[in-house]
């Protein structure tokens, strides 16, 4: 850890450069002089870069393809098996030579030093790799060590994917740009990933277009496919890749020259500023600093710090630093008890964090079975319950929704998948659930449906925009004109009137919901239940032959069933359409027993057919977790307390059930017996048809990422919980 938080110093065998990298003292820089072995040349190339205006040049070594230049050596000699291994490393120690920079007593930097800047030379190692070997090879040979930039070129979408996820030892990425287009130039998701998540930099070579006229459609082509994958140009930087004096370009020449790349030109000096700086900072801070931490008085930052804070935003701005910045808030001269035990805590988090990213990043380097480990970040929690809400509460419910609040802001700090708002009625979902892993899960279900909404948004955007473009301007008659609101009318009309038939003229089978489980289901149970219940009523409506339906024991006077269906079955108070019937009675009250069919996976008896005559009834239970309040068997429970048959589906006689419990959805067991109805008893076909295919599919012939994903978000989960209980122990005990 260094001291100076503005200041990074790199040392090397020819000449001592001080990287302050403040913005006043760094203006442009070429990040691509190729050195070919005549030093007389470098020189002259580097002292015209100075004279155009470059205070920062990386002098480049280009060693091409790892492999075939190590194939070539062992094939010319071919000594004993002992020997050979000497020659290997003999050979590969010629393969990568060390770095070459120039005597900066040599050249003339007044101009840099009137106008306050530093001159800064880099070296630079570049290497194709094809293959997991070279990638290996590149990574742990002792002579990239000893470079400060280290680029590769590669073909492969693999390798590359790769890089983006372990590629803490690479700087840049560049290709071949006057060849055919590299298959990843077409991966703008892949390319992103690599810049935002990996840190790397794609690099864009102007000399070839320059030297070699047939060479120049085919450089441009590429760069602007490598800048419409990335969008507004963060990550890429502009060098000139030049052997020669003549291709080397002033820095507003180069920069202008994005232009052709189908670049803005007001935004095209990043490509030889901005971004140039980014990628040498994270080089640099790549070989030197390991960690950073500052906390500080806001009275005692720096005036630069204040009003730019670039030296914590250039902290921050690097992935390698690892850092958190925690300003302590002002509260008076003398600093109490608390703030010291919250400057602790603070700082017990920082280590805690750094050493466990460090620990965990090394058993990844060696392979080794690791798990993503806890951080704990700043809390993404931004509302909170109001006092309209708190003053509604018993004393009791404010001191649990305290505890509450507190467990929810420790969650927030631990994931990045959050919701970015809560409001009151959240707070009381969560104030019913029983335990942290219901309230984390119903986090999780906010944030879900955060998404969902935004997407609805941008979807009802988007179409309203199209709409608006496909309005005639004129008043021109139209060949084809299709009256859109009228046709969905006519379409709820019908679906009615199909509705209305099947209560009147020859009436098949009757669906029935019990909801007498609703008001025992968690909130995010009663969410998914209702959703279902919607989903069936739109389903059933749709059919050429709809089934009646009727929703019993649907208690409207309980206000956490009268929220879900404001939210969820509006549809039932529709005035456009037939609704199902929605009572507050048993279905015993409406039909005789002896039609009854309450359907429940822990019958003992079989559905052999359906003749047109039965009320069969479902349960309404969610299918996608166990509900504490809920219990065993509730469904054959409730038909034995109503003196009614149980029946259940036969799948074990048609099925090969494979995987999970064979509770199925309210939708799948509908659209079972509808299609049974309507294919006069092919059980086999209906069943296969709409039982989900991860129930019926063998294990060995699922895909075993998602199962291996969702164990390890469990486990995290686990450790999260475990974590934030043993905290919110500690504080009661204070």
């Amino acid at each position: 850890m260094h001291d100076r938080s503005n200041m990074v110093t790199h040392e090397s065998s020819n000449s001592e450069v001080v990287l302050p990298f403040i913005e006043n003292q760094f203006e442009f820089a070429e990040i691509n002089l190729r050195h070919t072995g005549n030093p007389d040349r470098t020189l002259a190339m580097v002292r015209r870069a100075v004279r155009m205006g470059y205070d920062t040049v990386v002098i480049n070594i280009d060693i091409g393809d790892l492999n075939s230049t190590d194939e070539t050596e062992e094939v010319e000699e071919p000594p004993a098996k002992k020997k050979k291994g000497k020659a290997k490393g003999g050979n590969l120690m010629k393969l990568i030579p060390d770095p070459f920079l120039v005597d900066a007593t040599k050249l003339n930097l007044s101009d840099l030093e009137t106008k306050g800047k530093k001159f800064r030379q880099f070296s630079r190692l570049t290497a194709t790799l094809t293959d997991s070997t070279s990638v290996h090879l590149l990574q742990h040979h002792p002579q990239t060590r000893k470079y400060d930039v280290i680029a590769v070129r590669t073909e492969s979408e693999g390798i590359l994917q790769t890089l983006s996820r372990k590629g803490d030892f690479v700087d840049i990425v560049t290709f071949d740009h006057a060849g055919s287009p590299v298959s990843w130039l077409f991966k703008s998701k892949l390319i992103n990933s690599c810049i935002n998540d990996g840190g790397l930099t794609f690099e864009l070579n102007y000399s070839k277009a320059l030297r070699d006229s047939s060479h120049r459609r085919q450089v441009f082509s590429n760069g602007r496919l490598l800048l419409r994958a990335i969008g507004k140009g963060k990550g890429v930087v502009l060098g000139s890749g030049a052997e020669e004096m003549i291709d080397i370009r002033a820095p507003y020449d180069a920069a202008n020259l994005s232009v052709l790349f189908g670049f803005q030109p007001q935004n095209s000096r990043q490509f030889v500023s901005a971004n140039a700086r980014r990628m040498l900072l994270r080089a640099q801070s790549r070989r030197t600093i390991k960690g950073a931490m500052v906390v500080t008085d806001p009275e005692k930052i720096p005036t630069t710090l204040v009003h730019r804070k670039s030296a914590l935003e250039k902290l921050l701005s690097v992935p390698e630093f690892r850092t958190q910045v925690e300003v302590l808030p002002k509260d008076s001269d003398q600093p109490t008890e608390g703030v010291s035990n919250c400057d602790n805590a603070m700082a017990i988090d920082i280590f805690r964090n750094l050493w466990r990213l460090v620990s965990w990043k090394l058993r990844r380097s060696l392979n080794l079975n690791c798990e993503w480990p806890v951080i704990w970040g700043k809390p993404r929690l931004r509302s909170f319950p109001t006092q309209q809400l708190l003053n509604t509460l018993s004393a009791e419910d404010q001191e649990r929704m305290r505890m509450i609040v507190s467990e929810i802001e420790m969650l927030s700090r631990c994931y990045t998948y959050f919701p970015e708002h809560l409001i009151d009625e959240d707070w009381l979902k969560f104030l019913r659930c029983r335990t942290a892993i219901e309230r984390l899960n119903q986090v999780k279900f906010r944030r879900k449906v955060e998404e969902k909404e935004r997407k609805d948004l941008r979807k009802k955007l988007e179409k309203a925009t199209l709409v608006k473009k496909c309005v005639p301007t004129s008043n021109e008659a139209h060949l084809i004109w299709l009256p859109h609101a009228k046709l969905a009318r006519q379409e709820t009309m019908f679906e009615s009137w199909r509705y209305i038939r099947s209560l009147l003229v020859d009436p098949p089978p009757t669906l029935v919901i019990d909801c007498r489980y609703l008001p025992l289901l968690s909130p995010r149970g009663l969410s998914l239940t209702a959703l279902q219940i919607q989903y069936l009523i739109c389903e059933n409506r749709a059919r050429q032959h709809p089934w009646p339906l009727y929703l019993c024991n649907f208690d409207i006077k309980n206000p956490l069933v009268a929220k879900e269906k404001e939210k969820y079955l509006s549809l039932l108070d529709s005035r456009l359409s037939v609704s199902p019937e929605s009572t507050e009675k048993n279905y015993t009250d409406l039909f005789s027993r002896e039609r009854i069919v309450y359907l429940s996976p822990d019958a003992d008896q079989e559905l052999d057919q359906i003749d047109g005559s039965e009320v069969f009834v479902i349960g309404g239970i969610v299918d996608r977790a166990v509900e504490p309040q809920i219990p065993h068997q509730a469904s054959l429970a409730s038909a034995i307390a109503d003196r009614v048959k149980a029946c259940k589906l036969p799948i074990d006689r048609y099925v090969k059930w494979q995987s999970g419990t064979k509770y199925l959805t309210l939708t799948a067991v509908s659209s079972i017996l509808h299609d049974v109805y309507c294919s006069q008893g092919d059980w086999e076909r209906s069943l296969k048809k709409n039982i989900p295919v991860r129930n019926v599919k063998p294990l060995d012939a699922r895909h075993k990422t998602s199962k291996t994903i969702y164990a390890r978000i469990h486990n995290y989960d686990q450790r999260v919980l475990a974590e934030v209980r043993e905290r919110l122990l500690k504080e009661r005990s204070l």
